[in-house]
């Protein structure tokens, strides 16, 4: 998981996992606000079309029309639709979702109806060149208004209104091919060019409701998101691991941007997932180090899901790191590793075991000026010497990455410590070195039993210009048994310092390294 805006690195471009805040899913109490407001909407609507089409029974009526169904049933009946529509709205005023879209579904066929018993009582009348115009354009520009109309009103996704309004929007032309076989002036305007300037009108309508939909519906959540975190504007998704999805954010007042975690909704029927998140955030709060995330803030939403607010950090992971430029050169390893037991020597010192290093969790980038500075992310799966009363009864099971996990963590029943993480370290220190983690396999039984009884391949044997000095410490940090590992961070990172090639790597080289990637 990854707790910040990710901005991996690609040739000289800076590349940003950015997926859109569309795919949160909604809310329930966005689903609530928007049935109501689109309750109150289709009154509106509906009174209205009653407006409208109460001068179009007028027009109707007086203008007279050989289509005896049309101006005598057509027309009264769509108005008669409308004004049982609104009258409903108005008396009921709770409704759900499905019977909202019945009254959408009738008030708009009540609208076409219209529209199709207008400009066939207008034809008749259409006795010349100018009102054959007339009506051709009139129908075009009148679908349009309707079009617009459904998409001002209606709250709706992009996807339903192109579904709805597309077809809408073919409707003028068949009407006016209908039009031509029972009007013969209206046939001899259809031959001109300057007949159909309007027919693009529609689809213009359309296109326009359609965007202006998506565009309100991904403000509407924006803002119900924005309500429900209180003081945080979410922006963004930015990420997504197992326990919860982070979103760059903004502080309304503040104008600072951040990263914003929140608990996947799909966890949220587990206690032990909430308490395992809440745990995360206050480990993680208590810790001060310079190589650890800062915690701003934290709370609960308002259909009570956790989240907490962290440090919005620039860069990319480890894992990211290796991935698109392969392994590094052994004192820029050395260099995060002697950061990240930095971090972790607070965290030890405070009775607090990480559990899940692994090189997705240590970010890198730019701080306060500086290149290379390494983050501790994800304290989740944080362990404290003494349980709190609260704890679920399995706070022991297996945690943790396979891939860089003690073999103490696969064991039932036996206590991991600091040296658990010390292990990880080493397998965070192999990656860097080789490109692979100590053991890899498609198989994730395979990967756990490598790590319980499986001899490490030596690093030299794999990059023969590793030094000896570096690889004996990867290679005790890999032993089986705690016992035999360093016994703590400090000893790991007076270890590291003693290595020949420490002095390899210095700010000014990783601020050039920085600047030939693309990120200046």
């Amino acid at each position: 998981m990854h707790h910040s805006q990710q901005e991996t690195v690609d040739g000289n471009s800076k590349q940003f996992i950015a997926p859109d805040l569309q795919s949160v899913e909604i809310p329930r109490g966005l689903a609530d606000h928007t049935t109501e407001v689109l309750r109150l909407r289709l009154g509106s609507l509906a009174f209205f079309l009653l407006c409208a089409l109460g001068l179009a029974l007028l027009l109707s009526i007086n203008l007279g029309s050989a289509h005896f169904w049309i101006h005598r049933i057509g027309a009264p009946l769509a108005f008669m639709i409308v004004l049982a529509t609104w009258r409903v709205l108005r008396v009921r005023k709770k409704w759900s979702s499905i019977g909202l879209h019945r009254c959408e579904f009738a008030l708009f066929a009540a609208a076409v109806l219209a529209g199709l018993a207008v400009p066939l009582c207008l034809v008749p009348h259409a006795a010349n060149q100018l009102r054959s115009l007339a009506v051709i354009h009139t129908n075009f520009a009148a679908w349009s208004v309707l079009i617009l109309t459904y998409g001002i009103f209606i709250p709706n996704t992009a996807k339903r209104a192109a579904m709805i309004l597309i077809p809408m929007a073919c409707l003028p032309l068949f009407v006016n091919l209908w039009l031509r076989t029972h009007s013969v002036s209206v046939a001899e305007a259809l031959r001109y060019p300057e007949s159909w300037l309007t027919a693009p009108l529609p689809f213009v309508s359309a296109f326009a409701s359609v965007m202006a939909s998506h565009a309100v519906t991904k403000l509407r959540r924006d803002v119900f998101a924005a309500r429900q975190l209180g003081q945080y504007f979410l922006k963004k998704k930015i990420a997504s691991g197992g326990m919860g999805d982070i979103y760059e954010a903004e502080h309304t007042l503040l104008k600072r941007r951040c990263a914003l975690k929140m608990i996947r909704a799909d966890r949220l029927a587990s206690s032990r997932a909430a308490s395992q998140f809440e745990r995360e955030v206050k480990a993680a709060a208590e810790l001060t180090h310079w190589n650890t995330i800062d915690i701003f803030d934290y709370g609960f939403t308002e259909d009570g899901r956790f989240y907490y607010v962290m440090a919005l950090l620039q860069g990319t992971n480890l894992e990211e790191l290796v991935q698109q430029f392969g392994a590094i050169e052994p004192g820029r390893a050395i260099h995060f590793l002697s950061q990240a037991c930095d971090a972790l020597e607070e965290a030890h010192r405070r009775g607090l075991i990480h559990r899940d290093l692994k090189p997705a969790n240590l970010f890198v980038g730019q701080r306060g000026g500086v290149w290379d500075h390494l983050t501790i992310l994800d304290f989740g799966l944080v362990k404290g010497d003494i349980p709190s009363a609260d704890e679920d009864a399995d706070t022991d099971h297996v945690v943790g990455t396979p891939l860089y996990m003690a073999p103490e963590q696969i064991t039932a029943g036996e206590m991991v410590d600091a040296r658990a993480d010390i292990y990880a370290l080493g397998a965070v220190g192999y990656f860097l070195a080789s490109g692979k983690s100590p053991f890899a396999s498609t198989n994730l039984m395979q990967t756990i039993m490598a790590h319980m009884h499986e001899k490490v391949r030596p690093l030299p044997e794999l990059i023969p210009e590793v030094p000896r000095d570096f690889a004996d410490i990867i290679q005790r940090c890999l032993q089986k048994e705690a016992s035999e590992r360093f016994q703590d961070v400090g000893e790991l990172r007076a270890a590291l310092a003693n290595c020949e090639l420490t002095v390899d790597w210095n700010p000014a080289l990783a601020q050039e390294w920085w600047r030939q990637a693309g990120w200046d």
